[in-house]
């Protein structure tokens, strides 16, 4: 019922100590269902979810790879600092990558954050929600579907 791939992209890693010098591609992970999160780390209704998603990472971490886009600058220091804070007060640790041109927001249509997109083994797109009017519940239920 999916009729295609989501696009695949490779972008840099960044944690709450910066850059880590590691490169990550969505189809390192084909096989494993994936949790997209598109966020930008200024944006209020991303901070209100990331608990939430924190939440829905340790329960399913082992199963579903996490992956949060950022909205960043990866050659600007001030925009980094600004990820890398906020994975660190949020204890967001699992994977967060740098979009600094916007090219994935781009591919995947993403207008609005924060934006989750939810992708089967195979990384069609099941499902996607916007917006922090999304439900732990809702999220849930698409993990569970794809597992």
């Amino acid at each position: 019922s999916y009729s295609k791939p989501a696009p695949d992209f490779t972008l840099p890693e960044v944690s709450s100590s910066g850059l880590t010098g590691r490169k990550i591609s969505l189809s390192d992970f084909y096989g494993k269902p994936v949790f997209l999160e598109f966020l930008s780390p200024l944006c209020g209704h991303c901070l209100k979810m990331t608990p939430i998603i924190k939440d829905l990472q340790e329960r399913y971490g082992g199963e579903v790879v996490f992956i949060s886009v950022m909205l960043a600058n990866a050659s600007d220091e001030a925009s980094l600092k600004i990820s890398m804070e906020f994975i660190k007060k949020n204890e967001a640790y699992w994977i967060h990558v740098v979009d600094s041109d916007m090219s994935v927001f781009a591919e995947y249509g993403v207008k609005v954050t924060p934006t989750y997109v939810i992708l089967n083994r195979e990384h069609m797109e099941v499902a996607r929600f916007i917006g922090s009017g999304t439900s732990e519940k809702d999220l849930e239920n698409a993990l569970r579907s794809i597992l």
